[in-house]
């Protein structure tokens, strides 16, 4: 046996898992003029107006003297478990306590620089173990990290807690069902998830659902795992139990379905939804976030066209795939995922398991060109090119159909910027298959460029989302308010 090279040990490439969207993190703020790097802040939105208040309160609450027994009241001013169960179980909360109250700011920037990290670090965890471990996958984590969910919502980090762990407890689900192996981690990573946003926990159950008829239609003898499937969940509904029986009896009253619509119609025009897998295209709140770089969107398609994959693989992939697209484009089931409920504004919060879905896939179809424990070429035939040249001309002509239609979303920038990928990205496969001598230097081209064009739709998504077109709030401006406020509070102590 062969040692393995230094940069294809899971230890190595983990590690860089983490260090790229780091450093991408770092650029953002940058890029966006946000402080330290400008005098931006990201407080716009619901970050403004509630969640900055509720951390201060939680560290405040944690640094000064208080009666612990009032937050498990519902009393007065003191409805403590529903907030909490929404918005304060996050650990990465407990990273608030090293920054000055004053600067608090600065810490939920940290955090968000943490969670999407780690995001990329899970998800290399999932692609790694499960599929071919190679240094290549980075290219995937970091999508997964960098999803425009991500970065749309920025202002809503408190479901991000709950996404950075997501892949592991696909994983571990997966391991459950085709090894009947990873009872204990599965049970302890989907407690956790549930236990960071319950409300994502109940969309969590629904996806996991759906995962496992498709891994049943893909092998009819999974169905001897439901026995253990089930007893698994129950004992993570027992783990959660307490707090989500606290949680419920918080927001009685609170939480109706009263006025609900369950109309069977559709949301958007289905046609256009793949729109959103490109890159500088998120104009508004209209659509779902679904991308996750146009590399994962190029590379699912090659999954689907490959010889090397089995029909009912593919077919159970594309019903999961579908299953979710179909939730969100009807809206009688997209209720039915937001607790038999319609949000407000903030729509399609489970938009994010497409990206998931379209990361391994495009993997998956990524590995059917690029081959090997060496990164070994695989020895190709005719019809590999050909599905490179087909993908690119369907993609490249999806979005100049659109721009011809006059699709809001779709301007002479992104066409052009989203076009030259789409032929970057095909150049890479026909250059790795012709010689695998080109796979190094090629491949490390392409992850600078796909890492720009990742920053390019962050930067996007975030500003046309969050400040709507109008400047960055200051952060000076935020901490003389911090101040005034405290000395009111300090008044009426």
């Amino acid at each position: 046996m062969k040692p393995v090279k230094l940069w294809e040990r899971k230890g190595v490439i983990y590690i860089c898992a983490f260090l790229i969207p780091f450093v991408m993190m770092m650029v953002f703020w940058a890029i966006c003029r946000i402080y330290p790097f400008g005098d931006s802040s990201i407080l716009t939105g619901d970050m403004d107006i509630e969640f900055v208040n509720f951390y201060a309160y939680f560290v405040n609450t944690l640094k000064t003297k208080n009666d612990w027994s009032y937050m498990f009241a519902k009393t007065l001013g003191g409805d403590y478990p529903g907030l909490a169960a929404f918005i304060l179980h996050d650990p990465l909360l407990f990273l608030l306590l090293l920054f000055p109250r004053d600067n608090i700011v600065m810490g939920i920037e940290m955090i968000f620089t943490l969670q999407v990290s780690i995001a990329g670090l899970f998800a290399s965890v999932l692609l790694n173990n499960r599929y071919k471990t190679s240094l290549t996958s980075l290219l995937f984590s970091t999508g997964y990290a960098f999803s425009a969910f991500f970065f749309g919502y920025l202002v809503l980090t408190i479901y991000f807690g709950a996404l950075m762990i997501l892949p592991l407890v696909i994983y571990f689900f997966l391991k459950l069902i085709e090894e009947g192996k990873g009872f204990v981690p599965f049970v302890i990573t989907a407690a956790l998830f549930i236990f960071i946003n319950y409300h994502m926990g109940f969309m969590l159950v629904i996806f996991l659902i759906l995962l496992y008829v498709s891994e049943i239609i893909k092998d009819t003898g999974f169905l001897k795992r439901f026995s253990l499937i089930f007893i698994s969940g129950l004992t993570v509904i027992l783990i959660d139990g307490f707090f989500l029986i606290r949680t419920g009896l918080s927001l009685i009253g609170e939480k109706t379905t009263e006025g609900a619509d369950y109309g069977f119609y559709r949301r958007f025009p289905l046609s256009r939804l793949f729109v959103s897998m490109f890159s500088g295209t998120s104009r508004n709140d209209l659509r779902p976030l679904i991308y996750c770089s146009v590399a994962a969107f190029f590379f699912i398609i090659i999954y689907f066209l490959s010889s090397k994959y089995g029909l009912r693989e593919k077919l159970a992939n594309l019903f999961l795939l579908c299953a979710v697209i179909f939730s969100m484009w009807i809206n009688t089931f997209d209720a039915v995922w937001h607790g038999f409920n319609n949000p407000e504004e903030f729509y399609w919060r489970y938009a994010y398991y497409v990206s998931i879905i379209t990361i391994a896939l495009a993997y998956k179809g990524f590995i059917s060109i690029v081959s090997g424990d060496e990164g070994e070429i695989k020895k190709t035939v005719l019809s590999d090119s050909h599905s490179v040249i087909i993908t690119a001309g369907v993609m490249s002509l999806y979005l100049i159909g659109l721009f011809i239609l006059k699709d809001p979303h779709v301007t002479v920038e992104t066409l052009c910027v989203n076009v030259l990928l789409i032929f970057i990205i095909a150049g890479f496969c026909l250059m790795v298959m012709k010689d695998e001598k080109y796979l190094k230097p090629a491949f490390v081209f392409l992850l600078i460029i796909t890492s720009a064009e990742m920053l390019y739709n962050s930067k996007t998504a975030y500003l046309s989302l969050n400040a709507l077109g109008d400047p960055l709030p200051e952060m000076s401006e935020f901490k003389a308010d911090y101040h005034d406020i405290d000395e009111v509070i300090s008044f009426i102590k």
